[in-house]
């Protein structure tokens, strides 16, 4: 990487965690292109094409992550 991407790539990845840690998946979901594909546990994979429909995924694992106690992200 040439050094003078380092800054955009550090604003890039303070906004990502920024936005997982608001617990807003609507916010998360504005960090990713569609269509996105996420891949579950075993052969489980989804694919998503509209921006609401990744919304309520990120939406799900953040609720789970925060009835379990997190609260915050960082890299």
């Amino acid at each position: 990487m040439d050094e003078g991407q380092e800054p955009a790539v550090k604003e890039f990845f303070d906004d990502f965690v920024a936005a997982f840690s608001s617990f807003d998946g609507d916010r998360v979901a504005t960090k990713f292109s569609l269509p996105y594909m996420a891949k579950g546990p075993g052969d489980s994979c989804s694919v998503f094409d509209s921006r609401f429909q990744l919304a309520e995924y990120f939406q799900s694992y953040l609720d789970e992550y925060h009835s379990q106690g997190c609260r915050e992200c960082r890299y």
